[in-house]
This record gives structure tokens, sequence and C-alpha cells, in this order.
């Protein structure tokens, strides 16, 4: 059997609950982003698709499909929990059932385009300043021997002084992490960002209409407005809140127990503003290329105007009482 080429950044049974009863989607791309400019409509077949997104390749030239099957191994567990969460609630989810689910909210927060493009950001900026830091300091001897030791077809060029100077000043050249490399990034932080998820006080919310849109990038964190906010940045750590629409009317809301006194595992009717706060941040938060709404939905409640871009979430749960 051939090996499936064509990766989704994000899975179709997540986005199948998003579609019409013909499993399309409304896309809404970034300004900027990759692909196409307009909204437009299309089957989740070919939402989010990239040919051997995930594909290994070993020094021989030999492919490995090992991560797209690790992934759809990873996805059936969580469709089962998926299916569990909109239908039963958080209180019929297994401990095997929780943590698939936890375990998929940890995949997509680095899978996607947005943390390659930081892995490749991060990666470009280390080495040149590994590289300037050595070109400043280090004898020639230090650049022969690494260029008798490097492996490839070809030598290291010669040392040079321009060359040296370009190396300090980090001008001229990139320096781009393999694929392998990415992938291998993209896995590091799984498994204890499965564990943080797993141990938080999960809360589901229900709309009583169709209200909620979602993202390549459908984990979103958050916490009080701050003034530090964007200095310290945020995690699943520092947020108040690790947030995840499950389908047009419902979502999913993770809080630290013992940083709020409420009770765990809660069910919550909600109304248009508490949606509109949801589809806010995924408006907003960066790691989003493309929006994904429903085809069948009339409306899809946004904020209005720079002061409600701004406005705390609300919590009735706290508050006992309904959000105006």
């Amino acid at each position: 059997m051939a090996e499936p080429r064509r990766h989704h950044l994000l899975p179709q049974f997540y986005m199948r609950s998003f579609t019409d009863p013909k499993e399309r989607l409304n896309v809404i791309p970034r300004l900027g982003a990759p692909g196409p400019t307009a909204p437009y409509v299309t089957k989740i077949v070919n939402v989010l698709v990239e040919r051997d997104y995930y594909t290994l390749v070993d020094d021989t030239g030999e492919e490995h499909f090992i991560v797209e099957k690790t992934y759809a191994e990873i996805e059936g567990r969580a469709a089962d929990a998926l299916r569990v969460l909109l239908d039963e609630g958080v209180a019929a989810v297994t401990v095997e059932e929780r943590a698939a689910w936890a375990e998929f909210m940890a995949v997509q927060v680095s899978r996607g385009r947005h943390f390659r493009e930081m892995t490749k950001d991060w990666s470009d900026r280390l080495m040149k300043a590994t590289l300037g830091v050595a070109a400043a300091n280090a004898p020639d001897s230090y650049f022969e021997a690494m260029s008798a030791e490097a492996v490839g077809d070809e030598p290291l060029p010669e040392m040079t002084k321009e060359r040296r100077q370009q190396l300090i000043d980090g001008e001229g050249f990139d320096v781009v992490p393999t694929q392998e490399h990415m992938i291998e990034m993209s896995l590091v932080a799984v498994e204890q960002l499965t564990s943080i998820f797993f141990q938080m006080s999960w809360k589901l919310l229900r709309f009583p209409d169709r209200w909620l849109i979602t993202s390549d990038h459908p984990v979103a964190y958050w916490r009080e407005p701050s003034p530090m906010n964007s200095f310290y940045g945020i995690g699943p750590i520092t947020a108040r809140e690790v947030r995840i629409p499950l389908s047009p009317n419902t979502a999913l809301v993770l809080t630290h127990p013992h940083r709020i006194d409420e009770p765990e595992d809660e069910e919550i009717d909600m109304g248009r503003d508490v949606a509109r706060c949801l589809n806010r941040d995924l408006l907003l938060w960066p790691a989003s290329g493309q929006w994904l709404t429903s085809p069948e939905s009339l409306e899809h409640p946004v904020p209005v105007g720079p002061k409600s871009w701004d406005r705390e979430w609300p919590r009735p749960w706290l508050q006992g009482g309904v959000y105006t």
C-alpha cells in the first residue's frame, strides 16, 4: 500500500465537527499567510494539507513516514475522546480518553507552520550568534579542523578575512534547520504538555447556537490583561486558562485548580458574549494562519471596536451570574 503523502496540519476528525453535511468548511486566511488570500469554502480533505509535511529522509535518501503514522494513532484515540466530550460531557470521559485528548492538544501546539517558522527563526539567530563569537575569537586552525571534520561531499570554504567578518556581522547568509530537526523540536515538549493538560481542571462550555470558530492552531492561552504580558510571554503554566473549541457550539476550557477555587469537570451553558471572547482570542492568537467556520452558521460573534478586543474574559462559574 502506498504511503500517505498528503499530510494534514489539523486532523480531519477535528475539523469534521465544524463542517456542514457535505463536510465543507469556510476558510478565512490571515493576511500575509501562505496560500489563498480570500475566504473560500471547500471540503476538509483540502484544508490545511501539505505534501510530505511530516516525511523524514535519512542519509541514504530513503523516506520514512513514522511521524505521520504516529500522529494518526494519536488522532484515532483523540477522535474517540472527542465523541464522548461532545455527546456526554467531561464527567463521562475515562482516564484513557482524558489522556488521549490532552495528548492531542499537546501535539496541536507544535505541529503547525507557526511553530516551524519560530523554530527556523530561533535556530538562525542562535547559530549566527554562535558563529559570530567563534569568528571573533577562534584562530584559523579552529576553522581548518572544522572543515576537515565536515560531513558532506564538499569541504567548508576557506576562512578569509572577509568571510570571518561576515560571520561576525551575521549578514549575507541564513542558517536553515533541516525538516528532521524541526520535527524533532516539535515533539520535544509533547509529553510534558500532555501531563499539564491532563492534570488541569476541565470545563465544557455549551452554546445555544453554532457561534464558535476554530483555527489551524486551536489551542489558545489566556490570562488577565496586563502590561507585562507581552514582556513575559504566556504558556500553559503561566496561563490562567487553556482553551480549545470542540465544535461550533462547544468549547473546552482548562484551568489550574490550585489557582482558583471552583468545581472541577463542570458543564456550563454559555451566552453570546462568551462566544465573542473565545472567537476574539483565536482571531488575535499569533499562531493562527487560517480561521475555520461552519458554512451553516449565520453569524460568528466577534468583537467590534478597539475597546471590545481588550475586555476581560468572563467567568460566570466564579461570579455566579451572566456576563453582560
